[in-house]
């Protein structure tokens, strides 16, 4: 809108440049006895030029110009900027994601080592007992881990809807209980 509006000012300017034309009227009335004719009426064409106004036409045009470009610059800034946030999210997106399918990796390989800890400690072996404990404390640790990299998933996946103007949510919900909201 804004280059519209500074095309409208530039046609504004160059319509200032032309010569002001006026008509002027009026009816008038003199109450004084002594007149012959007491009421009467005027009326006149009136015509003005600034003769400035063809010395400033050259300026008048380069600022329009100018605010043209102006506007155009603006805008393709903005869309340069809602382009890299987009960017930007998708890559956060893309890397919570790598990271989420790690750590989903690495936690399986944890629990396996602890599954086979746990069956060493059957031996009654003392050191195999605190093996399990270890590589139990290990699994939960690497479930955990598994668990935040989820919420950063989610966390970029959010960002990508907000920053690309998406809205995820559906747009009529029956009830706004949190079982129904998960539903829709």
């Amino acid at each position: 809108y804004q280059i519209q509006i500074s095309r409208y000012e530039t046609r504004k300017a160059v319509f200032g440049m032309f010569p002001e034309i006026g008509v002027i009227s009026s009816v008038n009335y003199e109450d004084n006895p002594f007149l012959f004719n007491r009421s009467w009426s005027d009326i006149a064409l009136k015509m003005s030029w600034n003769l400035l106004n063809p010395a400033r036409l050259s300026m008048q045009a380069d600022l329009a110009k100018a605010r043209e470009n102006e506007a155009n610059l603006r805008r393709q800034a903005i869309s340069m900027g809602v382009i890299t946030q987009v960017h930007i999210a998708w890559g956060r997106y893309n890397a919570a994601r790598d990271k989420y399918e790690l750590a989903v990796e690495y936690a399986g390989v944890v629990a396996k080592l602890a599954e086979k800890a746990a069956e060493r400690k059957m031996s009654g072996d003392a050191g195999a007992q605190a093996e399990a404990t270890l590589e139990g404390a290990k699994s939960l640790l690497a479930r955990a881990e598994r668990d935040l990299s989820f919420a950063d998933l989610e966390d970029a996946a959010g960002d990508v809807f907000v920053t690309a103007g998406l809205d995820p949510f559906p747009e009529a919900v029956a009830e706004q209980d949190i079982p129904s909201l998960a539903r829709a």
